[in-house]
C-alpha cells in the first residue's frame, strides 16, 4: 500500500525530526543524569526506538511499542520545561526535540 495525502505528510514531518533529532549531539550534561528520577539516556534509547520501529514498519508501531511511547510521552512531559507553543497546539512533548531543552539536572 502506498501512502497518501496526510500519510506522505506526516512521513516528511517525522523524517525531518528524526533528523534534527539525530543531528543534535546528545548533550554532556545529560549523560547519567536523572531528572524527575528518569535516567535521560534510557528514555533516549527508548524514543529512538519507538521512531525507528515507527519508520521500519511503515507507520505503524506494535502493541508493545505503543505501550512504550506512551511512557515516553509522560515522561518527556516530565522533563521538559512548558512551553507556550506545546500548550498552544497541543501537541505532546514527543514531538519536540527534548535533546535541545530539557530541564537542567540537579547538581548531585
Amino acid at each position: 500500500m502506498f501512502p497518501v495525502g496526510g500519510e506522505i505528510k506526516r512521513e516528511a514531518v517525522v523524517a525531518r525530526l528524526w533528523q534534527d533529532h539525530l543531528d543534535a549531539e546528545f548533550p554532556a550534561r545529560l549523560r547519567g543524569a536523572e531528572l524527575e528520577s528518569i535516567d535521560m539516556v534510557v528514555l533516549d534509547v527508548d524514543v529512538v526506538s519507538c521512531v525507528t520501529t515507527w519508520r521500519n514498519g511503515g507507520g505503524s508501531p506494535d502493541a508493545e511499542r505503543r505501550l512504550i511511547l506512551h511512557n515516553c510521552i509522560t515522561k518527556l512531559d516530565k522533563v521538559l520545561p512548558p512551553s507556550r507553543a506545546r500548550k498552544r497546539s497541543g501537541t505532546t512533548s514527543a514531538c519536540t526535540n527534548w535533546r535541545c531543552s530539557p530541564r537542567r539536572p540537579a547538581h548531585t
